[in-house]
């Protein structure tokens, strides 16, 4: 018996009918997201934000920050305490990731910068499972 090719094999139908169905179901869930959509004033070409583009998102992030929580000493211990609107704040920030620019990420960058994740989503998982 001899191997298969299975790069020379020919399409058939029910692949045809296959690829249909996926590209369906990705339309249903939006993975053709146009990476330029959530930044009006983004350069195609470029890739580069004006500077009143970026401050309003710093500033936008900067208050998400401000709710997820800080470090208190509680009997001469730093403890994280999580604010009320913690899960909120959390789910904007999320929802900003998500929706961000490939082209210029300045979400990630800006998180990355003010050190978002080891001084405030690690104590808070650590100090509230």
């Amino acid at each position: 018996m001899k191997p298969t090719d299975l790069y020379a094999a020919e399409e058939s139908d029910e692949d045809v009918e296959i690829e249909d169905e996926i590209d369906q179901a990705n339309r249903n869930y939006d993975f053709e997201y146009d990476e330029l959509k959530d930044a009006e004033n983004v350069s195609e070409l470029g890739g580069e934000i004006d500077k009143e583009e970026e401050r309003r998102i710093q500033q936008e992030l900067l208050f998400f920050l401000q709710g997820v929580g800080s470090i208190k000493k509680v009997n001469d211990y730093d403890v994280y305490v999580k604010h009320a609107q913690c899960e909120h704040s959390l789910t904007d920030i999320y929802r900003r990731l998500k929706n961000e620019s490939n082209i210029y990420p300045i979400v990630k960058l800006t998180l990355g910068e003010w050190r978002f994740l080891q001084n405030d989503l690690i104590p808070l998982l650590i100090f509230h499972k």
